[in-house]
């Protein structure tokens, strides 16, 4: 019943695409994407609001990637940040102050309907990037999905201050960002941060025009500053884009046009592809039934989400070093996985995606090695779980009682530890959470000594792993273990350390939590499964992050 719709819908936006400037006439691809509807785009609003994208929503991330330009973007080829509108910048002695050159040659554009073609409207500036990030940090805007927004000086504090009591001129008298003319942006941060430019790849860092901000009636809604332009919207339909022809650096890709087309469900959009309707599609929970039949026309890519097994050190048993070992190398993820049907997973033994910023190598995490297990609880002094001290709590969320099963039932065939020396406990996910950052009580251990919880991170950057998880003072989890060399070279890392260098660096950290010598704070189990439907003869597609429309070919 829903595919003759989404056909019409496909033959309205391909009607559309064949009326387009000439400008965009003259390139030689269509592309045609199916999306989730674009969350924030409605009849009154075409554009999506940049800083407040879901974290997981890669339909939107991928239209404001092509829509804004940022200060940097993420580049799949080289995984790296790659400079756009910063030219060159300075970084102060402390760490604590950046100071940008701008370009002055990407324009805001918009799609003037009456005259057929899309025009320059004024160059992108310093005051747009202020502008964007004083409304990211007021309380009283569209709040952003990520934290990273508060490493600028005093947005923290602007954004969690009594909206009843922020003016406008108390946030820009907080926010550390500042613009001494159109080309020159200054960031001030509330810490040194050295891989800021990763940060400001992400779309919470996006330049916006200070018209919109102010509410200026001539603005166009349709103003953009990126390689691709909105040129019409069907509200609950779809949006046709088209290169811009005022964007000022080469594209290596031959896309002219692009048709994005809703499917909100699933089912559509995983039938969207099958039958050819779709160029690109991130087929989200149907994309593993169709892995299965067509692996040829499907990526699989690694999420940023993974579900972790940790651990409350304070507690007997886990406290040991060799035991922490011991549970993770006894763990067959993949076997695991049999245990939850239909979920987009896949299984992993690192934290951090090889694919972000400085990543590590996916293969420097031990997986399943069941005699090394066996060795470091024998050498923990447990050989065959004997001498356990106390029950051994689990925690699991609610409804994953048959997972907690095959967790202990795999110790029990690996370790010869007896199932009943296990006591699961089955509750909220949000108090899962809860007990994962919790202040440990010397005296009064009430944590459950294992509990399954996800993670999310929320930049494109190494750093936003394991560190910014497992820190001894800082991290979003409290494992109990003690501050040592580990969490001084996180701290090096974070502030200091720049280049190429970064990625060794980061894959010693991923090591050193989760290598053969690792400390084990927990144990990364699986992480999301991301399945992107490619069509044959698309090229260009990179396999990690947001999509870069400009670097894609389509044959003939």
């Amino acid at each position: 019943m829903r595919m003759p719709r989404l056909f019409i819908v496909l033959l309205g936006l391909l009607t559309l695409a064949l009326s387009l400037p000439a400008q965009a006439q003259s390139a030689d691809a269509a592309l045609r994407v199916v999306t989730r509807p674009i969350q924030g785009v409605t009849a009154q609003t075409p554009l999506p609001e940049p800083v407040s994208l879901a974290l997981a929503d890669g339909d939107a991330r991928d239209l404001v990637e092509n829509l804004f330009v940022g200060l940097f973007r993420y580049d799949a080829a080289t995984r790296s940040a790659v400079p756009l509108l910063a030219r060159e910048w300075t970084v102060g002695e402390d760490g604590l102050v950046w100071t940008f050159h701008l370009r002055d040659d990407i324009p805001w554009v918009a799609y003037n309907r009456e005259r057929g073609e899309i025009t320059v409207l004024r160059p992108v500036s310093a005051e747009d990037v202020v502008a964007a990030l004083r409304r990211a940090c007021h309380p009283l805007r569209p709040s952003p999905q990520s934290p990273a927004i508060y490493v600028i000086q005093g947005c923290y504090t602007a954004a969690h201050a009594n909206p009843l009591l922020v003016t406008d001129q108390r946030v820009a008298a907080w926010v550390g960002v500042e613009a001494p003319d159109s080309t020159t942006l200054v960031i001030r941060l509330a810490y040194p941060v050295a891989y800021l430019p990763s940060l400001l790849t992400q779309p919470e860092f996006r330049p916006i025009p200070r018209e919109f901000v102010d509410f200026t009636p001539a603005w166009p809604m349709m103003a953009s500053s990126g390689p691709y332009v909105l040129i019409g919207w069907s509200p609950g339909e779809g949006l046709t884009l088209v290169r811009n022809p005022h964007w000022p650096d080469p594209l290596p890709g031959n896309i002219a046009q692009v048709t994005l087309t809703y499917g909100a469900e699933e089912e559509d959009r995983v039938a969207a592809f099958r039958q050819g309707q779709a160029d690109f599609a991130r087929l989200g929970g149907g994309g593993p039934a169709l892995f299965a039949a067509r692996p040829e026309a499907v990526q699989v890519r690694r999420g940023l989400g993974v579900t972790l097994l940790g651990f409350s050190t304070e507690r007997a048993f886990v406290r040991e070093l060799g035991v922490r070992r011991a549970l993770a190398w006894a763990l067959d993820r993949e076997a695991l996985l049999a245990a939850l049907p239909g979920a987009a997973a896949l299984p992993v033994a690192t934290l951090t995606p090889p694919g972000v910023i400085a990543g590590p190598p996916a293969d420097i995490g031990v997986g399943f090695e069941p005699e090394a297990a066996r060795a470091a609880l024998a050498g923990a002094g447990f050989a065959n779980c004997g001498g356990v001290p106390e029950i051994i709590e689990l925690a699991v969320p609610r409804g994953q009682e048959p997972l907690a099963e095959q967790i202990v039932a795999g110790w029990s065939a690996v370790l010869g530890c007896a199932p009943n020396l296990f006591a699961v406990r089955a509750i909220s996910p949000e108090r899962l959470v809860d007990i994962g950052r919790s202040l440990i009580d010397a005296e009064n251990t009430t944590r459950p000594h294992l509990w399954l919880v996800p993670w999310r991170m929320t930049y494109l950057d190494a750093h936003g792993g394991a560190a910014d998880a497992f820190h001894c003072r800082f991290g979003y989890f409290v494992s109990g273990l003690p501050c040592g060399p580990l969490d001084a070279l996180l701290d090096w890392a974070g502030a200091t350390a720049s280049g190429p260098e970064r990625a060794d660096i980061y894959a010693r950290i991923e090591a050193r939590f989760f290598g053969p010598a690792g400390l084990y704070p927990a144990v990364p189990l699986w992480a999301e499964g991301e399945y992107v439907g490619v069509a044959a003869g698309l090229s260009g597609v990179g396999d990690f992050g947001p999509a870069w429309w400009g670097d894609w070919r389509k044959a003939p």
